[in-house]
């Protein structure tokens, strides 16, 4: 094909001057560039001869062509010392090497009747004598342990201590933490800083020996001592 201006020719592939461009009867065939890589890379055999008719220069097939070779050879060798598998031949031959045969076994040999064996005799059972029961010793009955004496509290409320009004120990001024418990304490009673001693309402107050304890409570009454 020409250029409009009649001065270059379109031989498929560049542009070529009219003098330098050859008729198209005289054209070489020429393959296309990708379609000699898809050979190459599909069927190598085919792709290593269109290599030589493409337009690329004779250094450049030559170089594609010794590549391709050179990976060909190299694959050939991987696959050939590769280690192989076994066939399935040889499978087969495996299994059945390793399957038992079956071997003729003995004939089982008739044993002799037990003889009749003759019964023994038995001993007869003799009577196991019995120890005569022994009696069993009983303890003698304890008494009950006697209640302590009750102390005398001279009119005092009952209590472990031994408080009383009949004069006997001191006054009382740490009373426990139970003696109300015992005694009937006013509200105030452990605000107290005296001693023990009862109201005239029969309540008991620890301000004893200050002045107006058992005021609320019609005044004091007497005492309480204790050991």
């Amino acid at each position: 094909m020409l250029s409009p201006d009649g001065k270059w020719w379109w031989d498929g592939y560049r542009w070529v001057p009219v003098a330098d461009a050859a008729p198209p009867s005289s054209r070489p065939f020429r393959i296309p560039t990708y379609v000699a890589i898809l050979l190459l890379a599909v069927c190598f055999p085919v792709g290593g001869v269109t290599v030589w008719f493409t337009s690329w220069s004779t250094r450049a097939k030559a170089a594609t062509t010794a590549v391709a070779f050179a990976l060909l050879t190299v694959f050939t060798v991987a696959a050939a010392t590769a280690p192989k598998t076994p066939s399935q031949d040889g499978t087969r031959t495996a299994v059945a090497a390793s399957r038992p045969s079956p071997s003729p076994s003995a004939a089982p040999t008739p044993t002799k009747a037990a003889s009749a064996s003759s019964p023994t005799p038995t001993a007869a059972p003799s009577p196991t004598p019995t120890s005569a029961p022994t009696a069993r010793a009983t303890a003698a009955p304890t008494a009950p342990p006697t209640a302590p004496p009750v102390a005398n509290t001279c009119g005092a409320p009952a209590n472990p201590w031994g408080y009383n009004f009949c004069g006997r120990g001191g006054q009382i001024t740490q009373p426990p933490a139970d003696f109300c418990g015992y005694f009937n304490c006013i509200a105030s009673f452990w605000n107290g800083r005296g001693f023990v001693m009862e109201c005239q309402d029969a309540t008991y107050s620890k301000s004893g020996g200050i002045q107006g304890s058992c005021s609320h409570h019609g005044g004091n009454l007497r005492e309480l001592y204790g050991t």
